[in-house]
Order: structure tokens, then sequence, then C-alpha cells
């Protein structure tokens, strides 16, 4: 994981500062900054994953939509007290969340404070579909972030199955 956490880096931040990736940036506190941040588009439909109604209070849906450039769209890595990844949006700071812990398939995902719980890890895997492409999966459900469907869907936890509404290309 850390090998892909870096590599994101390096895309998000550019190859003339690639030196900085090592430096503590995954490990900053509150909103990051916009050098910092990607968003992660549908590699199915290339929308955006999106805090809706660019909420920021623990709850928020977070939904598919179309990108727009909305610090509600820009995500970044933090590491939690555990030293396990998890994906924080840039408006808010809040972790992505699998909605109250649930194990169940399609459990929805919301905006929640980032509390070291196991529903808002993500370990990233490299699903080979080129460039900076990945599969998010929870690592205590093996469930991945998925788009179940167009702008204003829920996106959800399924059952990791590789497919393209599971894969998501960071652009920063």
């Amino acid at each position: 994981m850390k090998g892909v956490t870096f590599k994101r880096k390096d895309l998000a931040l550019g190859a003339a500062v690639g030196v900085l990736v090592g430096t503590g940036l995954l490990a900053s506190a509150g909103p990051a900054s916009a050098n910092s941040t990607y968003w992660m588009k549908s590699y199915a439909d290339g929308a955006c994953l999106d805090a809706s109604g660019g909420g920021t209070t623990p709850g928020t849906p977070v939904i598919t939509w179309r990108c727009n450039g909305g610090a509600n769209q820009e995500w970044y890595e933090q590491q939690d007290g555990y030293g396990r990844e998890t994906l924080r949006n840039a408006a808010s700071g809040l972790c992505l969340d699998i909605s109250g812990a649930s194990t169940a398939n399609g459990a929805s995902l919301i905006l929640w404070n980032c509390n070291n719980g196991w529903n808002q890890v993500w370990d990233s895997k490299d699903p080979q579909w080129g460039g900076a492409c990945y599969n998010f999966i929870n690592p205590m459900t093996n469930h991945a972030i998925d788009e179940p469907g167009g702008d204003g869907t829920q996106a959800a936890a399924y059952n990791f199955w590789g497919g393209s509404n599971q894969v998501w290309c960071l652009n920063g």
C-alpha cells in the first residue's frame, strides 16, 4: 500500500515536487491544501465521488456527480491512529465512512468524523486498468467503493469484483 500511496502523491503533486512525497503530507491535520488532493473519477462513466450538496457535516451522503472542480469532490489520504489509510474529503476533513459500520453488501457511504473505525479504512489495489486508477477496498469486509448508478446516486460498499464501476482514477 505504501508504494501505491506514494505513486498517487507523485501524480497529484507532479514530478517537480515528487521529492516531497515522504515528508508527511499524508499526515497533515484537517482539510488538505489543493496541492495534496485529487478527484476520484469513476472509470465506468467519469463521474466524481462527491459530498452531496457540498455538505461538510457528519452524515452527508457521498454520491457520484459530474466533475465540477468543487472542494466537495476533492479527496486526500491520511493515516488513522493505527497507521491505516483513510480517505478524507478536502472541504470538510471528514472521513469516507461505511454508514453504521454495516457489513451488508450495498451499505451507503457517508462523511463522518474520523474515529479510527475499521469502516473508514480503504486499502488501494491497482486493478491493472492503466494510469492512476485503483480499487479502494475495505479490508474488513472486502467491499469496494462502488458506483451503482449515474449522477446523484449514493456511492456504496459492494463486494469487490473488479468491475469498471469499482475503479477510481485519480486526477489532481
